[in-house]
């Protein structure tokens, strides 16, 4: 089934867009440089002094280097290690379809990068606690069409475009240089220019009337939308065996629309069409989606219309890209490479601030990219090196420029993170995860190396099996704290849905879902069911609550069935495991707002909306089914020992519809304050939002 919200071939492509050119925009192409016939002069030796630095701040930088020793390895690189991979060697890709026009390859080992164990390890930290059908690869398989572990392979190709340059500058010729009057004929002399307030009716100026022309108004340019770049691309993949690729091919060309009919979301799909080209079928893109074109049982190739029928033609494979394509080594996990001699003006075009990127450092990197040619990245997480990269510049003059700034890059990482990490230890406030991740990123800047040889620049990183496992034992924490903070703002937000429910309620009944009236029957002095199950029809659930028998108990027999259809609203996401229960409670009591007999409106709650709590986040032991309407007892003498198994703060949904986190800390009087409703005692209360 085709997921019902967003466009599988809009996804795919903007993937080789804002990969490609974002990219792009950052190195500045990628390439390597022929090997020289001469024996290539010993690579350049990094200097302690880095340019664009003041010479107070290269002092010190100097002294530091020479405590911390040789941090820049600017002669030799270490030896290579023994877990590693070769860049260059043998490959089978099909350089044939790397077409002239394009400047950037993007290579992906799928096969072994799914076998990785540092994405392993990140697909593991990621599809914790993922619900049935989300884990990363499920979704994933649920929203391509295929299994994303059949495929053995991707190349992905697509133009750096150029950029239109849209500034006021550079139109000016196409500006007129006066400024149009429009004039009636036979009208031409009655005006006079003069001095006074126009403001003044011309009897009053000097008593005298004069005719006036009246200052031509200032012609203010209007803002230019820059036109979108025009973007040609294409993609091979390859598949580890002949698979069925019908439902892959068609979310990859079918443009999907949807239309409001009489306030219903209408699906108002344009598949793709079955054409013929050289004697060849493939499947045209709709309104201006991909085309693909079924190659063998084994190869899809997906393009723009143009570039897939040159693609289909093999047209390409004599040009730069397709040599340095040709020359990496097929046990590479990802390989980046750009040509960009070509494309230069494109940066230079750029309106940083319209992009919202930040001016100066973006401004470095665009610098360094007008001096590189080529570039090459290579990605291997399970090597010892992980990170390599390597800009051909365009003459020497440019290469030892780039490889000076890159050298003081480096550097200032070398010097400053041990310095940051000593100042963050000396902190007992220090966030221990961020300490953690300086202290890795402290070790991993020593491992830095950047050489300079025949005019082209390798900058490589090197760890080890410990680094490996520092890093993910650091993105495990670091996941771990963010799903917790990603679950405590889904319960939060369950909360405010149920405030804006129960208020909904009151504005259609008048009072609360509370009390013995009409649709809320009691049997022996309580209800029969929960108020959740009252505020049902406010939280899009009429259909269930209309299932409801009101006139018997929550656990008749009727009713239990129902049990197991507990609102996604009433389960707070940190909680596992409680299937059919919840953990968002009323206190229990007469005093209490919900938790009470009595039926009451918002204008009986006399301690003022905003400070009295209407329901409870509490523990998982305090959990409850959902459509039983028992109340969270209350121990008088030790308020929050009645919410379970809390820490340090409670979240509560007061009666004004806010949320908020109450510290546990709270003084016991205040607490019985906050749970009372009537007692005619505000209560400032702490709070932590």
């Amino acid at each position: 089934m085709h997921p019902p919200f967003k466009n599988r071939a809009m996804r795919i492509r903007s993937f080789l867009i804002v990969t490609s050119f974002s990219i792009s925009l950052l190195l500045n192409g990628c390439g390597e440089k022929e090997p020289a016939e001469e024996p290539a002069p010993a690579p350049e030796t990094v200097q302690n002094s880095a340019p664009n630095i003041p010479e107070d701040v290269q002092d010190s930088l100097s002294e530091l280097q020479d405590k911390l020793g040789n941090l820049t390895r600017g002669n030799e690189g270490p030896a290579a290690p023994a877990n590693d991979v070769a860049l260059y060697g043998e490959n089978t890709i099909d350089t044939s379809v790397i077409l002239d026009d394009y400047h950037v390859a993007v290579w992906i080992n799928a096969e072994k990068l799914l076998k990785s164990q540092v994405v392993e390890s990140f697909f593991k930290v990621a599809g914790a606690d993922a619900p049935p059908g989300l884990h990363p690869l499920e979704a994933l398989e649920k929203d391509i069409g295929i299994d994303p572990e059949l495929v053995s392979s991707a190349l992905i190709l697509a133009t750096i475009p150029e950029t239109p340059n849209n500034s006021i500058e550079s139109r000016q010729d196409e500006l007129p240089l006066d400024p149009p009057v429009l004039e009636e004929p036979g009208n031409e002399e009655i005006f006079e220019v003069i001095e006074g307030n126009l403001a003044i009716p011309l009897v009053e100026q000097n008593n005298e009337i004069k005719t006036i022309t009246p200052e031509q108004p200032q012609i203010v340019e209007p803002k230019t939308i820059p036109a979108r770049p025009n973007m040609q691309y294409g993609a091979v993949i390859k598949f580890r065996k002949a698979a069925n690729l019908s439902n892959l091919i068609e979310n990859i060309t079918t443009a999907r629309h949807f239309d409001y009919v009489d306030d219903q979301l209408v699906p108002n799909h344009q598949a793709g069409t079955e054409v013929e080209f050289n004697g060849n079928k493939y499947m045209q893109g709709a309104d201006g989606q991909p085309s693909a074109f079924l190659k063998d049982d084994t190869t899809l190739i997906v393009g723009s219309e143009a570039e897939l029928k040159a693609m289909m033609e093999g047209k390409g494979g004599s040009n730069k890209l397709a040599e340095m394509i040709a020359k990496i080594g097929s046990d590479n996990t990802f390989v980046f490479a750009a040509t960009t001699d070509e494309v230069k003006d494109t940066y230079s075009q750029l309106n940083l601030s319209e992009l919202g990127l930040p001016l100066p450092q973006i401004g470095q990197l665009l610098e360094i990219a007008q001096k590189v040619n080529t570039s090459l990245v290579a990605l291997n997480p399970d090597s010892d090196t992980p990170v390599f990269l390597q800009l051909a510049a365009e003459d020497a003059q440019a290469s030892k420029g780039i490889f000076m700034q890159l050298n003081a890059l480096t550097t200032l990482a070398k010097v400053m993170l041990p310095a940051q990490v000593q100042q963050f230890e000396s902190n007992p406030n220090t966030d221990p995860i961020t300490l953690r991740a300086l202290q890795f990123g402290s070790e991993l800047a020593q491992n830095l190396n950047v050489t300079n040889e025949a005019d082209t620049i390798t900058i490589s990183m090197t760890w080890n099996a410990a680094l490996r496992t520092q890093l993910l034992e650091l993105v495990t924490v670091a996941a771990g704290k963010t799903r917790s903070a990603a679950m405590s703002a889904q319960s939060k937000n369950n909360m405010k849905q149920i405030g804006v429910a129960i208020y909904n309620y009151h504005f259609t009944y008048e009072n609360l879902p509370v009390g013995e009236k009409d649709g809320i029957k009691f049997s022996d002095g309580s209800p029969l069911l929960s108020w959740r199950v009252h505020i049902l029809p406010f939280i899009e659930q009429q259909e269930l609550y209309d299932r409801f028998k009101l006139d018997e108990p929550w656990d008749s027999e009727h009713n239990i069935k129902l049990l197991n259809e507990m609102p996604f609203v009433y389960a707070n996401p940190a909680q596992k495991g409680l299937q059919n229960k919840t953990v968002y409670r009323v206190p229990a009591g007469d005093n209490s707002i919900l938790g009470g007999n009595s039926v009451i409106g918002l204008k009986d709650i006399l301690d003022g909306t905003a400070n009295s709590a209407m329901v409870l986040d509490v523990g998982p032991e305090m959990a409850i089914e959902w459509t039983k309407p028992d109340s969270l007892p209350i121990d008088a003498a030790n308020v929050v020992s009645s919410f379970g198994d809390l820490n340090k703060v409670i979240t509560v949904l007061l009666s004004d519809g806010s949320v908020l986190d109450i510290p546990l800390s709270m003084e016991n009087d205040k607490w019985k304050l906050f749970l009372d409703y009537k007692d005619g005692k505000a209560l400032e209360l702490p709070r932590r939002r």
